[in-house]
C-alpha cells in the first residue's frame, strides 16, 4: 500500500502533467526536501510543512520537480497560491529564507544539469537533443521580442512553459510531451502557428 507521502508526490506531480508540464518529483525526492527543511515550512520556519508548495507556481510553467517544490503549511502555501516571486510580502518570508530557498534549489538544479552534460559526453544523441532544446529555447525567445504584439505573446507563453524554471535542467522528452500537450489544448490561431513552428526548429526543419 502506498505510503500517504507517495500519495501526495504523486499528486504533485499529476497536477503538473494535467498542465503539460514536468513532473518528476519521486518521493525520495521530497523526504530529502523535508529533511533539509527539518519538516517545518520553508516560508515561515516555524509551523510543521503539510503541502508541497511550487516555488515557481504550475500557472506560471513550474513543475513538479525536485528543484521547484519545497515544504510549506498550509497558510503560506494558500497565502502565496500563484504569486510571482518578487510579489511575495515580507510578512510571507523574509529575504534571509528566500535566499536560503533559492540557493537550496538551485543546488539541486545545478546537480542536475551536470549529471545531463556528463551523459551527453558519453552519448551523442542525448547531445543532440540538448542543442535541439537550447536552438528552441533561442527561437522563442527571438520571436517573444520580434513579432507582432498577439505572436510575442504567444512565444512568451510557449516559451515560459516549455522550459519552467531556469535551473531546471533542459530535458528533450519533457519538452516534447510539453509541446505536443499545448499543441493540443491550444485554442488561440497564434499559439497554434508557435507550436508548428516550434516542431519546426526541434527537429531542424527551418
Amino acid at each position: 500500500m502506498a505510503s500517504a507521502l507517495a500519495k501526495q508526490v504523486a499528486a504533485c506531480n499529476r497536477r503538473a502533467r494535467e498542465r503539460g508540464l514536468a513532473g518528476t518529483l519521486t518521493t525520495l525526492d521530497w523526504q530529502h526536501s523535508l529533511e533539509f527543511f527539518k519538516q517545518q515550512c520553508s516560508y515561515c520556519g516555524t509551523a510543521t510543512a503539510w503541502t508541497i508548495d511550487h516555488f515557481q507556481a504550475l500557472a506560471y510553467g513550474g513543475g513538479s520537480t525536485h528543484s521547484n517544490v519545497v515544504p510549506a503549511c498550509q497558510l503560506c502555501n494558500t497565502t502565496k497560491a500563484s504569486s510571482f516571486l518578487h510579489e511575495l510580502p515580507p510578512s510571507l518570508i523574509s529575504s534571509e529564507r528566500l535566499l536560503t530557498i533559492r540557493t537550496y534549489l538551485e543546488a539541486i538544479g545545478k546537480r542536475n544539469q551536470e549529471s545531463m552534460r556528463r551523459l551527453c559526453v558519453r552519448e551523442p544523441r542525448f547531445a543532440q537533443m540538448e542543442a535541439a532544446v537550447a536552438r528552441l529555447k533561442v527561437y522563442c525567445e527571438q520571436r517573444s521580442r520580434e513579432s507582432t504584439s498577439s505572436e510575442s505573446a504567444a512565444y512568451g507563453y510557449l516559451r515560459l512553459m516549455l522550459f519552467g524554471v531556469e535551473w531546471d535542467p533542459s530535458h528533450y522528452f519533457q519538452v516534447t510531451v510539453s509541446l505536443s500537450w499545448q499543441e493540443q489544448h491550444s485554442t488561440l490561431p497564434e499559439l497554434t502557428a508557435a507550436c508548428q513552428n516550434a516542431w519546426s526548429i526541434l527537429h531542424d526543419d527551418a
